[in-house]
């Protein structure tokens, strides 16, 4: 049986703004899936469980955080035997972007959402300032003086391409937008990701515009919604990047035959029994 709670928060707080907070027991095997235009983190209370994400998949237990970024795209498998149970912040804000610097899966510190649990019957306001405190909690305990923390330029460049794919970027561009030398960008976005700049860029706009295809764009939008202004120059770079070789259209008609063959299925099932009167 999953029992699950979930606050949805009407304030606003500048700095760090707190969007959603919950609670979930899960049954063994369930998965979950999301995609958030904010920042998460999952604190596992007991239990285990698999997260799969844009950066890989990761087996994590109780006494840990799951820390998921705006955009990735992600599922969560709790474990057969030991399922886990999980509290949970969605939060955005002037200094969320600090959070970036912290890996998917770590340790969590003593305290982590200890009271979450206990400000279900309180008034809302009330339930904003807390949860608003227990943001501040895990900021101070997991980060550091921003004047001692190294600028992580290979995940602002991910988040920067992230959200503005949809505009005509270049790499050129991108490194002057941070101040940055060129060739220095490149060699260490290359070292910490395994692709060039380039390459990436290619390979999100290619995941975006799978999405547009599939749900009944044409080729033409699905090329201007990724930051193309030449639907030939974008036809091109998406074959290339696609897995299967295929080109927008192709993706397209495909996805067009599946809808029509699932229908095709649905419309040959028997219609239900009806029970005899007595």
């Amino acid at each position: 049986m999953v029992y699950e709670f979930q606050f949805h928060l009407s304030m606003h707080f500048q700095d760090l703004h707190p969007i959603l907070a919950g609670e979930a027991d899960n049954i063994p095997g369930r998965r979950v899936s999301m995609r958030n235009e904010y920042h998460l983190i999952q604190y596992i209370r007991r239990g285990c469980g698999t997260v799969y994400t844009d950066r890989g998949t990761f087996h994590a237990h109780a006494g840990q955080i799951i820390y998921i970024r705006p955009g990735e795209s992600t599922s969560f498998l709790a474990d057969m035997e030991d399922p886990w149970a999980y509290r949970w912040m969605g939060f955005d804000g002037v200094l969320s972007h600090r959070f970036s610097i912290l890996p998917t899966i770590f340790d969590a510190p003593p305290g982590t959402f200890d009271d979450l649990c206990d400000i279900r019957d309180q008034e809302t306001q009330v339930v904003e300032y807390k949860l608003l405190s227990e943001l501040y909690f895990l900021f101070s305990k997991l980060l550091p003086p921003e004047d001692k923390m190294p600028p992580n330029y290979t995940q602002q460049i991910i988040d920067h391409i992230q959200t503005h794919y949809m505009e005509p970027l270049t790499v050129s561009g991108i490194a002057d937008g941070f101040g940055l030398n060129r060739s220095y960008l490149t060699r260490k976005f290359k070292k910490d990701t395994g692709y060039s700049i380039q390459d990436y860029l290619h390979k999100t706009r290619h995941t975006k515009a799978l999405h547009y295809l599939e749900v009944g764009y044409t080729v033409k939008e699905t090329a201007a919604l990724c930051g193309y202004s030449n639907a030939s120059a974008f036809c091109k770079i998406f074959k290339r990047a696609d897995p299967m070789g295929l080109t927008p259209q192709q993706r397209k008609t495909r996805y067009a035959t599946i809808v029509k063959a699932s229908r095709a299925n649905l419309s040959e099932l028997p219609p239900p029994s009806v029970p005899k009167k007595e």
